[in-house]
């Protein structure tokens, strides 16, 4: 006060001009990571919410850079691959890892070793073959059984072969001087190589260790018998996987609808547009193209009650650029609910201690077009992300609110909690525009996860072709998949008195997985090829 007492007035109001104006800036924009950007957060019916507008703007003003942490950038590093062989291969900081597939192969390499050692390992059964286990053959060189999903170190040493056994990479890490390089004298699988890359993941961003410490150590493996274009498939898969995990375990307060517009806008080698808030209520040539006038209502309406400028629904599209006419056209099409409170029709404590990954299917669906992108498959590739948070407020949607979709359908919402559904309805709909393929992901229903737990990804297609496809595909990678029936008879058992559809069966919650696939099916036309995954369970 006494500083301002003996300023000038001119000065005064300049500075009280510029503070206006950077209030403003601030509580109406964002960085620039997408083609259209938030409008006002005081467009609702119902009046302004001007006291969370002066509440977003404080924490915009006053919060750390830790606040406003972005999961985009942490992730635990993937470990290295090399085709080459290590210039340090008789350093102390480089291990060898012989692979053995067969008793044969293991019974060669405890021949080269001394009497007592071959004893010991013979009497103690060590010598048998067994996937996953590993021997210390001399200091620094180790055999390991493959394959190696749940690979464990030994020990031969009879005073030593006390120690626990420890997952390879723990097993790495927990040497008086870990590796940091690692070469690997064998022929490893693919999904030897992937499952080996996926073991090094840990998630400890908010542990106070990882905030102190240095950077990680990343392990670089050299596989001389491996070509480069493979392992480059295979870093690609893990950092992809990576990306999933880290966006799925960050919490609500950081993963936030505006992440996940941030999270496809960058991905490269596109354009990428995002309707936000009122935008979803304004007719535009995008949404003519499903039907004039058209608006995305039901994104809107799951959405509308969070009203930070971060937090409002939005439906975030990516489009490929310089891509070949003569490519097919497919369309990913992900739920981002970042947090699930059920809305009004309200979850237990309980329900809501994993809703953080309600986005679990726009995670899926961003990381698939990053692995699609850096592979350069020949797609025209198109994605779409419904992101909201289902909150409770004055401004939610009621149970038997009847809602207008963008393709003219009108729904019932009969329970609020079966919201991912009607996001995806108008996501679905401008993503079967154009499209010859259009698969979409969701953390949509827990009578999937009740019938498949989860180990086993449960999907839904209109096309016996198609499923074929990720049948063989499946199998060929071992990640069991099912595929459920869309079974006609149960679909009026959504019939609606009042609308053309309801969100939920009149009659109970029976086929539960089923009944949410054939109403996103009314919002899909029948000419595209149509696969859903329902990931409850796989994420």
């Amino acid at each position: 006060n006494l500083i301002i007492f003996f300023l000038p007035q001119p000065l005064i109001s300049s500075m009280l001009y510029i503070l206006v104006v950077t209030m403003l800036l601030l509580t109406n924009f964002r960085p620039a990571t997408s083609l259209i950007l938030p409008k006002s957060i005081g467009m609702y019916r119902g009046g302004s919410p001007s006291g969370r507008r002066i509440r977003g703007l404080t924490k915009r003003l006053f919060s750390s850079k830790e606040d406003s942490f972005n999961p985009l950038d942490y992730h635990m590093p993937c470990p290295v691959f090399k085709s080459s062989r290590p210039d340090d291969i008789n350093d102390d900081s480089c291990l060898t890892l012989q692979i053995i597939r067969e008793q044969s192969g293991l019974d060669s390499e405890i021949d080269k070793l001394d009497k007592e050692v071959k004893s010991y390992l013979r009497n103690s059964g060590l010598s048998k073959f067994k996937k996953g286990r590993g021997l210390m053959l001399r200091p620094g060189h180790y055999a390991f059984c493959a394959p190696l999903p749940n690979a464990t170190a030994v020990d031969p040493c009879p005073t030593l072969s006390g120690n626990p056994l420890k997952p390879l990479p723990s097993f790495l890490a927990s040497l008086p001087s870990p590796p940091s390089s690692v070469l690997v004298e064998g022929d490893l699988s693919d999904l030897d190589l992937l499952t080996l890359s996926l073991s090094h993941y840990k998630y400890t961003y908010y542990t106070s260790t990882a905030k102190d410490s240095s950077p990680p150590n990343i392990t670089t493996y050299h596989l001389p018998q491996h070509s480069p274009s493979t392992l480059s498939t295979v870093e690609s898969l893990a950092k992809s996987v990576y990306l999933c995990r880290s966006l799925i375990n960050t919490p609500a307060e950081d993963c936030t609808p505006y992440t996940l517009q941030s999270a496809v806008s960058s991905l490269p080698g596109g354009t990428t547009r995002a309707w936000v808030g009122s935008d979803l209520l304004t007719p535009c040539p995008s949404f003519d193209a499903v039907r004039a006038g058209g608006v995305c209502g039901l994104i809107h309406a799951v959405g509308r009650a969070a009203t930070e400028p971060d937090r409002l629904p939005r439906l975030v599209v990516y489009e490929s650029e310089d891509a070949d006419p003569a490519w097919p056209t497919v369309a990913l099409v992900g739920k981002g609910v970042t947090f699930d409170t059920g809305g009004l029709s309200m979850k237990s404590p309980a329900g809501m201690l994993k809703m953080k990954k309600d986005m679990g299917g726009a995670a899926h669906v961003i990381a698939l077009a990053q692995l699609i992108i850096s592979e350069s498959v020949p797609v025209n590739l198109r994605v779409y992300v419904a992101a909201v948070e289902n909150c409770v407020d004055s401004l939610s949607i009621r149970p038997l609110d009847v809602v207008t979709s963008l393709s003219g359908l009108s729904a019932e919402i009969a329970n609020t909690d079966a919201e991912g559904r009607l996001v995806l309805a108008d996501a679905l709909a401008l993503a079967c525009v154009g499209s010859d393929a259009v698969i979409d992901f969701a953390t949509l229903t827990g009578a999937a996860r009740v019938a498949l737990g989860t180990d086993v990804a449960c999907y839904f297609s209109n096309d016996d072709g198609i499923a074929g496809d990720v049948e063989e595909g499946a199998g060929r990678v071992m990640d069991p998949s099912w595929r459920m029936p869309l079974h006609a008879g149960y679909a009026g058992r959504l019939k609606s008195g009042i609308a053309d559809v309801r969100n939920i069966p009149s009659d109970g919650g029976q086929g539960g997985a089923i009944t949410a696939a054939l109403f996103l099916q009314r919002f899909v036309k029948e000419e595209v090829k149509w696969v859903h995954w329902d990931v409850n369970g796989a994420s």
